[in-house]
């Protein structure tokens, strides 16, 4: 792609954010009529995929989109929460003794929601975003080309730099600097791929920063189910589960470490490809 084929492609924005809003009311639909774990994932992406959208229009048009993305920002919250009791799940599958318990919670979030779900206004929700887009559709056609160029830029290497930050700070002996690794790469990984075209990301680079995410959620979930089994610490079979847990934790974070020297030099190359 061109540097003029760059800036044209910007004002095309809005009609990438069209689409990820219909993706996200698909999703919405089809999680409503069948709440299982494949419709609550794809829910979970779509609405990651609208909210980065509407954060780099935000951040180029300098304007308010604060209530919308947070009311998906709170939907996210609940679909995440079961989420990670399915994994729990997965990940203690073999222990009987967790079976109950787990279950229990799983059946209690995903009454929680479908009534979330249900509760959820989405013809309010429709609204609204029309009346964004055609904002947005507006303002890009008002905007000079090479304001929404610097401004893109700048959320880019913003993202960028928060990252190497969060990186930069990763500590073997504390998992909570993982998680905000992780937070920070998500914010990284969906910015970027909003912009593939722009950045011209190839399907391998599309692949390696899904990789590194996978990576960092295993740790992640990993650490979740091992706080989950604190509740059974006079248990035996909690016990020797959270020790053989903590092997695997510790192995995938020495394996991650090792990479991520291999990675930076990834990350440097999508920086390059912004500043083109």
């Amino acid at each position: 792609m061109t540097k003029k084929d760059r800036k044209i492609y910007l004002i095309k924005v809005p009609n990438k954010i069209e689409k990820f809003n219909s993706r996200f009311i698909k999703n919405y639909e089809n999680a409503l009529m069948e709440p299982c774990e494949e419709q609550i994932h794809n829910l979970r992406i779509s609405i990651r995929e609208l909210s980065e959208g509407l954060k780099i229009s935000s951040v180029i048009l300098k304007k308010d989109y604060y209530s919308i993305c947070r009311r998906l920002k709170e939907l996210l919250k609940v679909l995440g929460t079961l989420r990670d009791l399915h994994v729990e799940k997965e990940i203690l599958n073999e222990k009987i003794v967790f079976n109950d318990d787990l279950n229990h919670k799983i059946n209690k979030y995903e009454l929680m929601v479908i009534k979330v779900l249900e509760e959820f206004d989405i013809t309010i929700f429709k609204n609204e975003m029309n009346k964004i887009l055609d904002d947005l559709k507006n303002a890009y056609k008002n905007l000079d080309l090479k304001k929404i160029e610097k401004n893109t830029k700048k959320f880019l290497c913003e993202r960028y730099f928060d990252l190497i930050n969060k990186t930069k700070n990763l500590n073997y002996n504390d998992i909570k600097s993982f998680h905000k690794a992780r937070i920070s790469f998500k914010k990284f990984r969906y910015s970027y791929e909003s912009l593939k075209k722009y950045l011209s990301l190839s399907k391998t680079d599309l692949k390696r920063l899904k990789k590194i995410q996978d990576e960092l959620g295993e740790i992640n979930d990993i650490q979740n189910t091992l706080d989950y089994l604190l509740d059974f610490w006079n248990s035996k079979i909690s016990k020797n589960s959270m020790q053989s847990l903590n092997i695997i934790k510790h192995r995938k974070i020495e394996q991650f470490l090792f990479k991520l020297e291999v990675e930076k030099t990834f990350f440097k190359k999508l920086i390059r490809k912004v500043n083109i």
